[in-house]
Order: structure tokens, then sequence, then C-alpha cells
């Protein structure tokens, strides 16, 4: 018996719409962030993906489908709650990954994040918490500069705003 028998269409042809649609909302009402922050013990990089909403049914769907937390974001007075999906570090890598053949505003950004996770975890896994030689640190802060200006570059119409020179 054809068990794919049944099943509508986009199921049998093998279709993730849950995930089509999760990086849909992402790649509209998300944020994909590479930050560093200087510590106590040095220079720590991050990776860390966001999504903020109002419905807190869509946030459960992303934290059902890759972990992460939800939190609920202050409103001023008047204003509808917010609520805030977030993933950081290798959740956040394994969430781009998974979403990345569906995003078209996001991918520049998100492939850049995954970069600098890899750059991350391999250097994590070779050598421990030692710190990091100079030239680690520039490679990763040009990719923190470059998630930076894809994100400030804002959306205008139909296309990315063009980059700076």
């Amino acid at each position: 018996m054809n068990h794919k028998r049944g099943r509508p269409k986009h199921q049998r042809q093998g279709c993730d719409c849950k995930l089509a649609y999760l990086a849909g909302v992402f790649d509209g009402e998300g944020c994909v962030t590479a930050q560093r922050l200087r510590g106590r013990n040095g220079n720590v990089f991050l990776v860390r993906v966001v999504v903020g909403n109002g419905f807190l049914p869509v946030l459960k769907e992303f934290q059902r489908f890759a972990g992460g937390s939800i939190n609920e974001r202050r409103a001023p007075a008047g204003m509808l709650r917010q609520f805030q999906w977030a993933l950081s570090s290798r959740q956040a890598a394994a969430f781009l990954q998974r979403v990345l053949p569906h995003l078209v505003v996001k991918r520049e950004v998100a492939t850049l994040a995954l970069r600098l996770q890899a750059l991350i975890t391999h250097e994590y896994l070779a050598g421990g918490r030692r710190g990091l030689t100079q030239r680690q640190v520039e490679r990763r802060e040009r990719i923190v500069r470059r998630c930076h200006a894809l994100n400030a570059r804002g959306w205008r119409g139909n296309a990315p705003q063009a980059r700076a020179a």
C-alpha cells in the first residue's frame, strides 16, 4: 500500500511547509546578530537570532521547532504586549542552517553568522578556552562588522539598498 496516497500534494512532494513558513516569518520579522562582547575573560563572540511578535502562538512554534526562550518585552502604556523568541550560539547556527534555503532578505547575514559560529566552534574544540590570537579576533571582527552593515542597510521596495562602499 502506498502510504503517500491520501496526503496533500505538497506533502507527497517532500515540502516541509512548517519549515518554509517559519523561515518566511523569520525572514520578515526576525533578526540575525553577530556580537563582540568584551569581558573579564577577553573577547567573546556571539551569534544570536531573534523574532519579535505580538502573537505568542507563532513564537511557540519557533520554540517547538528549534528550542530557545520566549520573553515578554515591556511595552509602553496603551501598546499591545510584545514577545521575543531568541536562540544563541550553536542553537542559532542550527536554526539558520535549516532555514537558510528559504531565506531571501536575511540570506547573506545568515551565511556570515554561520561562518562566525563555525569559527567559534572550531577554535573552541581545537584549543579550549585559551585566548584568541590577534588574527582570530580580527577575522571574527570583520564578520561582525559586515553583519552590522547588512543589518543597517534597511530594505527598500523589492531590493536591498545598495551597499555602502
